[in-house]
């Protein structure tokens, strides 16, 4: 028992020297590794003043020039989507007009124009012309493919690859003249211009989606229907309400295409990649 004994007190004095060790190694690494820094800093002290004020103006220019890039990769981005957006429009008129169909647009606003005139009569919410909205509806259902989603991926065919940027809304927009209506002309319960702008553009836009129900499908990024409906009555003229003529041309409905438009770099990229997605569904 004397031995075992003693073994245990031999077996306690080495673990206490170990610990005892391991403490001053600790110690040593401590003020080895306060030394340093104290020895670094002392370095950063010696720079002269000038010196470091023209290393931190150089590093401020850089971060300019860094935000610089960023915001130009944006417009940049988005100077191709918009030139994207004249392209379809001028193919879908094109087309249109290839077909016996009379559209007229305005690249700046992003606008296939139908004239009233030809789609209602004066007063009445109901759709005459249907061929016309019909025959849109087909064209501008193929010519958008490239540019939306469905089912949260985006759609693709070969002819899509080098085309940029995302539709983010179709808007089917109903507009009138100034002219009041008058009593013997309100119908269908309607007593304002805005009212009877709101249900001719209704009209139209539930015959769009009956003409191509791949249109009535189709989807921006956000997995939100990009065919919708606006309406404005007399309050966006395109030209003066003085004349018959001018009354004319305000009273239409007006087909607005708008391309997403992201807001930094970040987005940008998350954008070229659903594009880079949009390449490989195509191949």
């Amino acid at each position: 028992m004397a031995d075992d004994h003693d073994g245990s007190n031999h077996y306690v004095s080495m673990t206490d020297m170990m610990v005892g060790l391991l403490f001053v190694f600790v110690i040593m690494v401590a003020f080895f590794a306060l030394k340093l820094s104290r020895q670094q800093l002392a370095e950063v002290e010696k720079v002269p003043k000038p010196v470091y004020e023209e290393v931190v103006k150089e590093r401020d220019r850089l971060e300019r020039e860094l935000r610089l890039l960023r915001l130009r990769s944006v417009s940049r981005f988005n100077e191709q989507s918009s030139a994207q957006l004249e392209t379809l429009i001028t193919r879908v008129k094109k087309r249109l007009d290839n077909s016996g169909v009379q559209v007229a647009i305005d690249l700046n606003r992003g606008v296939i124009r139908l004239l009233g005139v030809d789609l209602f009569s004066s007063g009445s919410t109901i759709l005459r012309n249907r061929d016309v909205v019909r025959d849109l509806s087909k064209v501008l259902a193929e010519e958008s493919r490239c540019f939306v989603f469905l089912d949260n991926f985006p759609l693709g065919k070969s002819e899509c690859k080098g085309r940029v940027g995302f539709i983010e809304s179709i808007y089917v927009e109903g507009h009138t003249d100034s002219v009041p209506m008058s009593s013997g002309e309100r119908k269908d319960r309607i007593s304002s211009n805005l009212q009877l702008s709101a249900r001719r553009a209704s009209n139209t836009f539930e015959w769009m989606k009956t003409s191509s129900l791949d249109l009535a499908a189709f989807q921006n990024r956000d997995a939100q229907t990009v065919l919708s409906v606006a309406a404005y009555g007399e309050q966006r003229p395109i030209a003066s309400n003085d004349e018959p003529a001018g009354q004319e041309q305000n009273r239409r409905i007006d087909i607005r295409i708008s391309m997403l438009q992201p807001r930094d770099e970040d987005e940008v990229e998350q954008l070229r990649a659903l594009i880079k997605q949009r390449n490989d569904n195509a191949e």
